[in-house]
């Protein structure tokens, strides 16, 4: 399971935006596991952070997934990174004029255990 390319991307994606703080405070540090059926899991971590600038964050953000060879893709308000190897992916939503923070998920798939 790509759990360490999980936490790689999450560190770098933290990185890329030094100094943004979450809501509430609260940091994940490390991918949750969960079970998707009794053979398979995914690891996820998912964050909301919020910086002076979260246009630019959200460029910075997707600029590191890009420079590290992630595939592009968008949904409607959701911007994606993905690899179809690893099935490692970011989904991204700038929700600044709602609630005033960036909201993501680092996940996989449902990978054998």
């Amino acid at each position: 399971m790509p759990r360490p390319e999980v936490t790689e991307m999450y560190a770098r994606t933290r990185a890329s935006v030094a100094g943004a703080h979450g809501a509430a405070g609260e940091t994940p540090t490390a991918p949750t596991r969960t079970g998707c059926d009794s053979s398979t899991a995914r690891s996820s971590v998912t964050f909301t952070l919020a910086t002076p600038d979260n246009t630019a964050s959200v460029a910075k953000i997707l600029a590191t997934w890009d420079a590290a060879g992630y595939e592009r893709d968008r949904a409607i308000q959701l911007d994606i990174r993905f690899d179809p190897e690893s099935t490692v992916s970011l989904r991204l939503a700038d929700r600044t004029t709602i609630d005033g923070f960036i909201h993501a998920t680092i996940t996989t798939a449902c990978l054998a255990r």
